[in-house]
């Protein structure tokens, strides 16, 4: 019986184990197929494809649309179902059962070719990248309800830009060693920086390289790859051909010399994580293991954010300072404020409290007053000595500067006293002497 639970168990745990796996590999577009299907007939070993796929779906994929040849699919396995969307046309088919079922039922406005297709939160994304006459990087979803393309309105878009080489990682997409293009005023010319654009915000940054990568790309037949962590392309510059490697989350571009041709002319390719399947130039099937090939391969350069300019910096220190000016201002403004409120306290408070001392006090005047008799009229002759003397100090300060404000003089003059220097005499100035 135990030993029964015990298979029972593991057998469970791998059940489960390969549940995860699949969904793992199959989790945001991880698992492509990029077919070209004009050249399907090129194909005689099938065994590349994913489990998803065999030849006779393929086979049933459009070859044509209206007189035109339907060119390129990328078929992605996503949640038990699998995806073909065909570059140009907008179509988004559906395995069901037996037959492709096309989801797009809207008219169609133009075409639309070299986009990147990739899947996030269960929606079909579509990522520039050519129509007739215009070049473009347009973010498009797949509103599957409507079954059209609607576009996602994205800020510092660059004008007249695409490129065929895309990829996504997490909550950004990599578009580099692409082109700026615009037929209405003949410009064509290879763009040297790639943009990096921010899925959550949908926000545009421009990446500048660290230097002349001296890499040459067909912005039109070539073929570039989105891995899990890399994207891929051939160089084909004869002295340092090879396999390009884009890392998506440093930007760091790397190659791995191989001489000849590669992949470029591989009718269909097989993407599960960093790994990839293709048709070699002697027609057999060959896998590509690019994590393996990542660590024989060459630093070339890397791309960042741009530094800032003299000008840039000078204009942010500059504002940093007179903000930070403002705010010590501000400050010192509110200080000035709060003083005031409480001298004016403080005044009131004082003119009711040295208002009885001040007519006793005139009852005085004109006549010599000892420390002992002044500190019974002031009230402290209970108080110790330091206290006393303190105390007495402040209260004669304080009635003086309230007879001033009234009279312009003080009450209570001080003096040494007579009979003995040591000490002091006081005197209640009579205000009428002195007018």
């Amino acid at each position: 019986m135990i030993k029964s639970y015990k298979t029972f168990f593991q057998v469970f745990v791998f059940f489960i184990l390969c549940i995860g796996y699949h969904q793992r590999a199959c989790a945001d577009g991880v698992t492509k197929v990029f077919l070209d299907r004009n050249r399907l007939e090129e194909i005689k070993d099938f065994s590349l494809l994913p489990a998803e796929l065999n030849r006779e779906m393929l086979e049933q994929l459009p070859h044509t649309f209206i007189s035109m040849k339907a060119d390129k699919y990328t078929i992605i396995p996503h949640k038990g179902h699998v995806y073909a969307l065909r570059e140009g046309y907008f179509d988004v088919f559906i395995w069901n059962d037996s037959i492709w079922e096309n989801l797009y039922t809207s008219y169609y406005h133009g075409y639309n070719f070299g986009n990147l297709f990739y899947v996030k939160n269960d929606t079909f994304f579509s990522m520039g990248s050519y129509g007739y006459y215009l070049a473009h990087s347009n973010l498009l979803q797949f509103d599957n309800k409507i079954g059209s393309w609607e576009m996602d309105i994205t800020k510092n878009k660059p004008e007249s830009y695409y490129s065929r080489c895309l990829g996504v990682k997490g909550d950004t997409l990599l578009s580099i060693f692409g082109s700026i293009k615009d037929e209405s005023i003949g410009k064509f010319e290879a763009c040297k920086n790639a943009y990096l654009l921010n899925l959550k915000t949908n926000e545009w940054t421009e990446l500048v390289p660290s230097q002349d990568l001296n890499i040459r790309y067909n912005t039109w037949g070539g073929t570039a790859l989105d891995l899990k962590d890399f994207i891929i392309l051939e160089n084909e510059l004869n002295a340092i051909s090879g396999i390009i490697m884009v890392n998506k989350t440093d930007f760091s571009v790397k190659i791995f010399r191989q001489e000849g041709a590669i992949f470029n002319s591989s009718p269909i390719f097989c993407v599960n994580g960093n790994t990839f399947s293709y048709i070699n130039t002697k027609g057999s099937i060959e896998t590509a293991d690019m994590d393996e090939k990542a660590k024989k391969s060459a630093l070339l350069g890397y791309f960042a954010k741009p530094k800032p300019s003299l000008f840039t910096q000078w204009y942010f220190y500059m504002s940093l300072i007179f903000v930070i000016s403002g705010i010590i201002l501000f400050v010192l403004w509110l200080k000035r404020l709060y003083i005031q409120k409480r001298d004016a306290k403080s005044y009131q408070e004082l003119e009711l409290n040295v208002m009885p001392l001040i007519a006793t006090l005139l009852a005085k005047k004109g006549m010599p007053i000892d420390t002992v008799e002044l500190d019974l009229m002031l009230g402290i002759e209970l108080l110790e000595y330091d206290n006393r003397r303190s105390r007495r100090a402040k209260m004669i300060n304080d009635i003086n500067i309230n007879y001033t404000k009234r009279f312009g003089s003080d009450l209570i003059l001080r003096k040494k006293s007579e009979g003995d220097k040591r000490f002091m005499s006081y005197e209640i100035i009579d205000i009428s002497t002195l007018q």
